[in-house]
This record gives C-alpha cells, structure tokens and sequence, in this order.
C-alpha cells in the first residue's frame, strides 16, 4: 500500500519541510496498521466518513459561535473531538485501541486520551475547550509526558484546531509542531482531510 502525502495546504513546520518524510511515514503507521488490522486495506477507504464527520464538527462550531456559546472542555470532547476520532476508525468503546484520562503511573499527569496499537500508547491527545487558544502551554504538558514515556505523537486540539507534534523531536516543544489545520478555516478543507487522515 503507498501512501503519498500532499503537504500543500496545511501549516507545515519548517524542520518538517527539507524533504524528510521519516517522520510522515512514522505517523501513517498508526493509519496503515489499524486500515490492515480492520481489513480496510484500500488507503484512503475511511475519508469519506472522515470528510461527514469535519463537514457535521464544521456546523457544529459555526452553530457554536453563532450562538454565543462557550462549551467547556468535556462537550468540545463529546460533540467535536470524539466524531472525528471516530471518522478516522478509532474504536472510543474498545480499551485496546482508545483510553481517556490515560496515565501510566498513578502518580502521571493524564493525557485526555491514549490511543492504542498492539496494545502500546502511540498517540496522545490532549483536548482543550472549543475557545482556548492552543499555544505552547497547551502542548508542553502532554508532549513532555509523551516524551518520557515513550509515546511518539501528540495531538493537541480545541475540536476546531488541530495540532500534531513530534514528541520524539529534539528540541523545544514549539519546534516539536509538525503540522497545524483548522476546520473552520474554508480554505484548509483538503488539508485537514490529508492532515487528520494521517492518524
């Protein structure tokens, strides 16, 4: 199966940019393994699904801000983050694949959610509220716990912006940023189609 990845559209950090695709093809592993595993060998089969789900989290939030709304981070959870995990083929209900308010020890910090292949933690997601602004604060927890522990990537998101980061990259978390895309913004579509697609 090939897998060729445009990286037009999507904000791309510049240490990602020189051509390197090492760091791409680590990240499309999640993709691939689990696309075999549910016998969706087809790349691509789950972008339609995946392309329902931005299109209904896109109303949502235009529904969303229209209103005057401010969710707190558990509704950002149910109703704009958890659709798109979802859509990308992530069983939330399986234990082997997906754990919320995931810790190795007691004693951890939580990442939001823990994302599973063969039964190891190769995604963090750390879910924010749909009006926090992501920034540094917001990702040096969770990529600094992903560091320590293993884990490779990090997704940090408000369900409207979403932002991938390298765990395993030397350097300062801001130079960790891999990619960024945000749903709402009308001329990132593709890109956050190819961007999410990659987990």
């Amino acid at each position: 199966v090939a897998v060729v990845v445009d990286r037009g559209a999507a904000a791309v950090h510049p240490r990602f940019q020189r051509g390197d695709d090492r760091v791409t093809q680590r990240l499309q592993v999640l993709g691939l393994h689990r696309a075999g595993r549910r016998e969706r060998v087809q790349a691509g089969a789950e972008q339609p699904a995946l392309a329902e789900a931005l299109d209904l989290v896109r109303g949502r939030i235009e529904k969303i801000r229209e209103r005057g709304h401010d969710p707190g981070e558990q509704d950002t959870k149910a109703s704009l983050i958890e659709p798109v995990l979802t859509a990308l083929g992530w069983q939330l209900d399986d234990l082997d694949e997906v754990r919320r308010e995931y810790k190795r020890k007691p004693q951890d910090n939580p990442a939001d959610y823990a994302l599973f292949v063969h039964r190891q933690p190769q995604l963090f997601v750390e879910a924010k509220a749909l009006n926090v602004a992501l920034g540094r604060k917001c990702a040096s927890q969770v990529v600094g716990y992903a560091g320590t522990v293993g884990v490779g990537w990090c997704l940090v998101t408000n369900g409207d912006e979403y932002r991938i980061y390298n765990a395993h990259a030397r350097m300062d978390v801001d130079e960790k940023l891999f990619r960024t895309v945000k749903l709402s913004d009308p001329t990132q579509k593709q890109a956050c189609l190819e961007t999410l697609g990659l987990l």
